[in-house]
């Protein structure tokens, strides 16, 4: 309701579904783009000319009981950092990480390099031989806070907590060892985060990976189509299928 208001308000140019608009610069270079995002009373606005963001912020006060705060620098657990002059911006969510490592216990733990050992495998536990109910909700805990910091800035955790997600239901000892262990990789390097070039272009890479189930010929294929800008990443799926190699081998013969 909040965004429909402040798009009305603005003016009937706006798209109502994402609160954006697009008119032509008086000096004929191009469009200016406006954007407007509201997360339930918080208003981040994104333009290329200030003039803009200072016209949107005037009928948005005119409207509604509210107050500019200047340029963001922390929104929704993230960080935001930016060089105009190099044409950078870099999102990171180090108090988060802290904040909830802190929560876990973990925050003097010494530290380790990777998310996940090598020899780590996600074997499902039988029912009943997982930890104890207490445990299991401090693991469902634990893998929620790890999802919101791999969604947003940190893409080095994701196939972790992506495999740890699959067992929140029947966590093991040694899977609950292993979500404590991606937080105190998170701990080890807290502000390491995406990082975006105002001269970037979109870029679209796939990666996949065979991964062997045991000693059988089943294999785990997993492929991660990914959305790039130089040194930052916009959007990653996780797809798990699995395949029968001996086929393969049988036709190479």
């Amino acid at each position: 309701m909040l965004v429909q208001q402040a798009g009305q308000c603005i003016g009937r140019d706006w798209i109502p579904c994402e609160c954006m608009r697009r008119e032509p610069i008086p000096d004929g270079r191009g469009e200016s783009l406006v954007l407007l995002l509201v997360y339930v009373d918080d208003i981040l606005l994104f333009s290329s000319s200030d003039k803009e963001i200072d016209g949107v912020q005037r009928k948005l006060t005119e409207q509604f009981e509210c107050k500019s705060l200047g340029e963001a620098r922390y929104y929704l657990g993230m960080h935001i950092e930016r060089d105009t002059e190099r044409g950078w911006l870099k999102l990171h969510q180090g108090q988060y990480i802290n904040t909830f490592a802190e929560k876990y216990s973990l925050q003097e733990e010494r530290e380790v390099v990777t998310p996940l050992p090598s020899e780590f495998k996600l074997i499902k536990a039988a029912e009943g031989e997982g930890v104890e109910s207490e445990d299991q909700r401090q693991f469902q805990s634990m893998v929620g806070s790890l999802l919101y910091a791999a969604v947003h800035t940190r893409p080095d955790i994701s196939f972790a907590v992506g495999q740890l997600a699959r067992v929140v239901q029947n966590p093991t000892e040694e899977q609950y060892g292993a979500a404590e262990r991606v937080v105190r990789y998170l701990k080890s390097y807290p502000t390491v985060g995406v990082q975006y070039s105002a001269s970037a272009q979109l870029r679209q890479k796939g990666v996949e990976v065979l991964k062997r189930r045991g000693s059988s010929s089943e294999k785990e294929r997993c492929s991660f189509p990914i959305l790039l800008m130089p040194h930052g990443l916009l959007s990653m799926r996780i797809h798990h299928q699995l395949v029968d190699t001996s086929a393969w081998w049988e036709v190479g013969l």
